[in-house]
């Protein structure tokens, strides 16, 4: 199928990453059959996989890789708070994110955007929604 190299395999796990959750097992397909066939993967590789898991909603296995990643950047991070904000599961991404400040990393726009979605979700559920405190934070200095 990609005969064990590491270049054939970003590409596949790219286009199935793109296509988002309807090539997802086949994704998968490719993950097992990298870990069968003793495909060495480096960082990299592990962060495609990890986005491909987040933006299929399997938390799960995206939690796995991003846990094992020795190099937490950015984008992986980036990767599981919209994982979780594109899921529904809020707080969760929310907590993420402070724990990416806490871990010393600077938020980039992909990052306040999935946090803006969460807060905003948040704030439908609590149906605080024509609050003029709530409705003005944004343009407070």
């Amino acid at each position: 199928m990609f005969a064990g190299k590491t270049s054939t395999l970003l590409r596949r796990i790219k286009t199935e990453s793109s296509n988002g959750r309807k090539d997802y097992s086949l994704g998968k397909k490719i993950h097992w059959q990298m870990i069968i066939v003793g495909c060495v993967s480096n960082e990299y590789l592990n962060v495609k996989l990890l986005i491909l898991c987040a933006k299929a909603g399997d938390h799960n296995l995206a939690h796995i890789l991003f846990d094992k990643l020795q190099m937490k950047s950015l984008v992986s991070w980036n990767s599981m708070i919209a994982g979780y904000a594109q899921k529904g599961l809020e707080e969760v991404g929310l907590s993420m994110f402070h724990e990416m400040r806490n871990n010393g990393l600077i938020p980039d726009h992909h990052s306040f955007a999935s946090v803006f979605r969460q807060a905003h979700a948040l704030w439908i559920k609590c149906q605080i929604s024509g609050n003029l405190v709530v409705n003005s934070a944004l343009m407070d200095k």
